[in-house]
């Protein structure tokens, strides 16, 4: 018999290898470049895993991933997996591990009515992505500083009647790839105003209508000083003043105070109210006198009266007619008759009391 052979093929399939890059992170508003590698017995493979978007899709060794929201906060395995084909050699696949950071929501409150001088409590929150937060912007005081969120911000005095805005910018922790998130609150600075009016001066016999004015957050104010009466009250802005009988010829500084609160500060404005006192004149009440004699006069002043000048008479005043204590020598023609002399009173340059006069009745007997 004739040898008689037979042969065999067999195909040997080189192993698959697949790589990926490092572990990574990203933002959830972000994007990361993944980096794989399939070589050997393939060369083409497919990405799996993640409910987020791969471009230009998950057959590209080397696509973008943008994570899905619902990835927030969480660590997302991405598997590249080799095309095997008829390759028998184990299918190979290597995983990365994406860590996905929150991204900061920054809240800076309502915006917000802000007394000057005055104060506002801010109502900023940094949640998700970041706790932590600092007010940027404005002139003024932050207490008890510019981290916290809730400070108390104390306006600066040339922001009165300005509008200013405040940011809170997030802080991010050094483990998040998310840039920072801020918000802009508005605070309109209203001065408040208070006017107690002009300066004033009455007789201590009278009163003064007062004239205050408020203006600002808080319209309301009190009047202090002085030791008289306030009609109808002291809360009355145009009240009137009734002064004290002690207080004349005194000057009563008159003081409207806000009615300040916790975030409106006090501010106060004086008045000042002159009070004249009353005249007072006295004259001795009737002399004697022979014709051709001369008789002393006498008059006393007091109160607002600053001296005074004697009217009346055809005769002579000696030394004038200005001292209370002349001696007054009547005329020829005024013999026999009863000759009515006033010593009438003089009052400082501006007084506001009536003026007052005090008779003497001069009998001359022939």
């Amino acid at each position: 018999c004739y040898a008689d052979t037979a042969s065999v093929s067999v195909t040997v399939d080189q192993p698959i290898d697949v790589f990926v890059g490092p572990d990574l992170s990203v933002c959830v508003n972000g994007s990361v470049s993944l980096s794989g590698y399939v070589g050997g017995g393939s060369s083409t493979g497919h990405w799996t895993g993640g409910l987020g978007t791969f471009s230009p899709g998950r057959t590209d060794m080397y696509p973008d991933y943008t994570p899905d929201a619902s990835e927030s906060g969480t660590t997302v395995s991405l598997t590249l997996v080799a095309d095997q084909g008829s390759n028998v050699c184990p299918a190979a696949t290597a995983t990365v591990q994406l860590a996905i950071s929150l991204q900061p929501v920054v809240d800076a409150g309502a915006d917000v009515n802000v007394c000057y001088p005055g104060q506002t409590t801010l109502a900023g929150s940094v949640t998700a992505g970041s706790t932590q937060g600092h007010w940027s912007g404005g002139l003024g005081t932050f207490v008890p500083n510019r981290n916290d969120q809730h400070a108390v911000y104390i306006p600066h005095a040339s922001e009165a009647g300005q509008t200013v805005q405040l940011w809170l910018v997030s802080d991010m922790p050094g483990t998040s790839n998310c840039p920072p998130d801020s918000d802009m609150v508005e605070l309109n600075v209203v001065p408040s105003v208070v006017s107690a009016g002009a300066d004033a001066r009455i007789c201590a016999t009278d009163s003064v209508t007062l004239n205050g004015s408020v203006s600002g957050l808080v319209t309301t104010a009190t009047w202090s000083g002085g030791i008289g009466l306030f009609n109808p009250d002291n809360s009355t802005l145009n009240a009137q003043y009734v002064p004290d009988p002690s207080e004349g010829g005194t000057t009563v500084p008159l003081v409207l105070s806000l009615d300040a609160t916790a975030d409106c500060y006090l501010v106060t404005d004086t008045m000042l109210v002159r009070i004249d006192q009353p005249v007072i004149v006295f004259a001795s009440g009737s002399v004697n006198t022979c014709a051709g004699g001369s008789v002393t006069l006498s008059a006393y002043v007091d109160g607002g009266a600053v001296g005074g000048h004697w009217t009346g008479g055809a005769g002579a005043f000696n030394p004038n007619r200005s001292d209370l204590n002349a001696e007054y020598t009547p005329t020829l023609a005024e013999g026999g008759s009863v000759v009515t002399l006033y010593f009438v009173a003089e009052q400082a340059s501006g007084a506001t009391c009536p003026g007052d006069s005090s008779p003497v009745y001069v009998m001359d007997s022939v």
